[in-house]
């Protein structure tokens, strides 16, 4: 088993400073690769992500966390930073 099976993309910040090398265990496994667990469909290849693209019946959306990642906690007043701050292990690629 590779190192990266295990490894969660939106949530293990270890792939942070260098990412490079996960993605090319992904492509090495399939250019189109199903992460059920999330639901989404990673694309490593060229040829592929040029034709999705392309093609008017995929979103168009690039966000990672997905159009609507939302917040774990109800914003409150006119700062959140500390609220932020207390929940960003919660939020999706923060």
């Amino acid at each position: 088993m590779s190192e990266f099976e295990s490894v969660d993309f939106f949530t293990d910040a270890s792939l942070i400073p260098d990412p490079y090398p996960y993605f090319d265990h992904l492509r090495g496994r399939c250019p189109v690769l199903s992460q059920s667990e999330r639901g989404v469909v990673t694309i490593t290849g060229h040829q592929e992500a040029l034709a999705v693209y392309k093609d008017p019946a995929f979103s168009s959306c690039v966000s990672v966390a997905g159009p609507f990642s939302g917040l774990p906690f109800e914003p409150e007043g006119d700062d959140i930073g500390d609220l932020i701050e207390a929940h960003r292990s919660q939020i999706p690629m923060s």
